[in-house]
């Protein structure tokens, strides 16, 4: 039975795939990017071909972040790979194979996959894998979004990848797809009562193993620039939150995008999407909004750097396909 974490970016899916990974029931690969291709879903056998490339006619994953191709160098051969795609006629069945050659898969052992740009295919994931079980991470908006800037992303690229995600998860759950909530936050402050609830409802024992630090190998690490923590190490609570480690501006910039960034309503009417903006997604979610001085700032030329350099990758969400404006409410 598979298991797959999603969710935007900087929420804590890394740090819970090396939390499960210290079971040993369970092992989750890293950011393979193979399941969060609409293409494989759509027509595996017609698509499967373009497997490996990594150009323009690769196959790009879901969501706000430009990325082609499939990474599964971690635990599998190139040669490996290419026997188990010509032989599978069936996208569950390719996963089932390629994943039963990793050493600590077993009969016992529950497989999955943690990329973030899974959250955009839980339903496809759920039709494909019958037995699956999927998590949904999330984390406060604004900490979510300061964690985003501080690996290299412009304020503008944070506030469009974290809304079509928290977007795309209330859309699954819209169509009664089943999947577990994780809050970060909880997860730091009771990661016993966190992880035993998760291993629940993904139907393996609780074992304590999960909480004892354990340095993973460099390759199955994603530590990140930016980051401040090591998801090796032990849980721990953050005493300094994401957003307060910002400039004056970005945290300026990242309160006005909150309110003033919004999808066009033409877009959420075909993705069946319920929120305009950060804002509606944090009233209903009951979140706090950030207070101090909002600006637009550098916003706009962000947004410019941004669409140029889609629409020269030939990517969804370029100049002639882009769904976000800024709204300027009256007053403010």
């Amino acid at each position: 039975m598979p298991l797959f974490i999603g969710g935007c970016g900087s929420t804590g899916s890394s740090l819970l795939r090396q939390i499960l990974n210290r079971h040993p029931n369970i092992y989750i690969s890293n950011e393979s990017h193979l399941f969060c291709k609409s293409a494989l879903y759509e027509d595996w056998n017609k698509n499967k071909s373009k497997f490996f490339a990594r150009s323009v006619f690769g196959l790009r994953s879901s969501g706000y972040k430009m990325y082609t191709g499939i990474d599964l160098a971690q635990d599998f051969t190139k040669a490996s790979l290419r026997r188990a795609w010509q032989m599978a006629d069936d996208f569950s069945v390719f996963s089932n194979v390629i994943y039963g050659e990793v050493d600590k898969v077993g009969s016992q052992v529950l497989w999955g996959d943690k990329t973030p740009a899974n959250i955009f295919h839980f339903e496809d994931i759920k039709k494909a894998f019958p037995e699956a079980t999927m998590i949904h991470t999330r984390r406060r908006p604004e900490d979510t979004l300061a964690s985003l800037v501080r690996r290299g992303m412009s304020v503008y690229h944070a506030v469009c990848r974290f809304l079509l995600s928290v977007n795309a998860a209330e859309r699954a759950a819209s169509r009664q797809v089943s999947f577990y909530e994780l809050d970060y936050e909880a997860l730091l402050s009771r990661p016993q009562k966190e992880l035993a609830s998760i291993c629940t409802f993904i139907g393996v024992p609780y074992d304590e193993v999960v909480l004892h630090p354990s340095k993973a190998p460099d390759y199955e690490r994603t530590k990140i620039a930016g980051w401040s923590f090591d998801e090796s190490d032990a849980i721990e609570v953050k005493t300094n939150p994401s957003f307060e480690k910002l400039t004056d501006g970005q945290k300026s910039e990242i309160r006005y995008a909150i309110t003033h960034l919004r999808l066009t309503n033409t877009f959420l009417n075909e993705n069946e999407y319920p929120y305009p903006n950060i804002l509606a997604y944090m009233e209903a979610r009951k979140y706090s909004v950030p207070e101090g001085v909002s600006n637009k700032g550098s916003l706009e030329k962000q947004a410019l750097i941004d669409l140029w350099q889609r629409t020269l990758r030939m990517y969804p969400f370029h100049f002639f396909d882009h769904p976000f404006y800024f709204y300027e409410r009256a007053g403010s």
